[in-house]
C-alpha cells in the first residue's frame, strides 16, 4: 500500500519521474526502469500477457508509455521477451536485443535450456518455463555494444555472448550499476545472496563474465531474478568456483 501512495505522488509531482533505476517485479522476474535526465529505457519485458502491468507499475512512476523511448531485452527467454511485441505496440518504443538471441525471438520459442543443478531440472519437469511466446522482429540487433545515450538514457548495452543464452546482454549504467539479466539471481532464501541461476548455456563462462564486470568496477547487479546484489558480494560468491 505504502509503495502505490508513493507511486501515485510520484506520477502526480509536476517534476515528473525521478532519475534513477526502477525495479518492477511481478513475484518472480523483474524488468527495469532506467529514467534519464532526457529518456527512459524498460529492460525487458517479463513473461507473455505482462504489458498492460508492466503499464500500470510504470504509470506508479509517473511514467506514461509514450514516454518510453527504448526496449532493451538482456535475452530472449520467454519470462523476459514474452510481452515484448505487445509493449512495442503500446509505446512505439524499439526494441533491442543481442544478435545471438535472434532467432529466438523471431520463433517465439525458446532454444533448449541446460539445468545448472536440481531446480533447474526440476522446473523443466514440471513444465513451470516459458517455452514459447509471441515471436518478434526486434528493431535494433547488436553484436558487441550500444550506447544508449541517444535515447537518453546514461548507459550501454553490452553483449555477454554464450553464457546464459548466445545473445545474452547486460546494461551498464554510467553510475556503474549493471542491469545483468539472467548472468545471476539472489537467493530465495537470503535475497542480498547471490546464487547460480537455474539455467546457463556455458556456466564457467558466466562466471568469467561477472569477473569481468566485478574487475571493471560494477556497483550493484539488478538481476532478472531477485534483490540487488553487491559488487563485493558476487566477488566472494565467484571464489567457490
Amino acid at each position: 500500500m505504502l509503495r502505490r501512495i508513493v507511486g501515485v505522488a510520484l506520477a502526480m509531482c509536476a517534476c515528473g519521474p525521478q532519475p534513477g533505476v526502477f525495479r518492477l517485479h511481478d513475484g518472480f522476474t523483474n524488468a527495469y526502469a532506467v529514467v534519464g535526465p532526457e529518456g527512459i529505457a524498460v529492460v525487458d519485458a517479463l513473461e507473455p500477457d505482462r504489458e498492460y502491468w508492466i503499464r500500470d507499475e510504470l504509470e506508479l512512476l509517473g511514467i506514461a508509455l509514450e514516454d518510453v523511448d527504448v526496449l532493451v531485452l538482456t535475452h530472449g527467454h520467454g519470462d523476459h521477451a514474452g510481452s515484448a511485441a505487445a509493449l512495442r505496440e503500446l509505446t512505439g518504443a524499439p526494441i533491442v536485443i543481442g544478435t545471438g538471441d535472434l532467432d529466438m525471438v523471431r520463433r517465439g520459442q525458446v532454444d533448449e535450456l541446460h539445468p545448472t543443478g536440481v531446480l533447474g531440472r526440476s522446473r523443466l519437469r514440471r513444465g513451470l518455463v516459458h517455452r514459447s511466446f509471441p515471436g518478434f522482429e526486434p528493431d535494433v540487433v547488436v553484436d558487441d555494444e550500444l550506447d544508449l545515450h541517444p535515447y537518453g538514457v546514461p548507459a550501454r548495452m553490452q553483449v555477454m555472448a554464450d553464457g546464459h543464452t548466445t545473445g545474452s546482454a547486460v546494461v551498464r549504467l554510467d553510475s556503474g550499476d549493471v542491469i545483468c539479466g539472467d548472468l545471476v539471481r539472489s537467493s530465495f532464501v537470503l535475497p542480498r545472496t547471490p546464487a547460480e541461476h537455474l539455467f546457463h548455456d556455458d556456466r564457467d563462462l558466466v562466471h568469467q563474465q561477472l569477473a569481468m564486470l566485478v574487475d571493471d568496477g560494477a556497483g550493484w547487479f539488478w538481476p532478472g531474478h531477485g534483490a540487488p546484489l553487491s559488487a563485493p558480494r558476487i566477488e566472494r560468491w565467484l571464489r567457490r568456483f
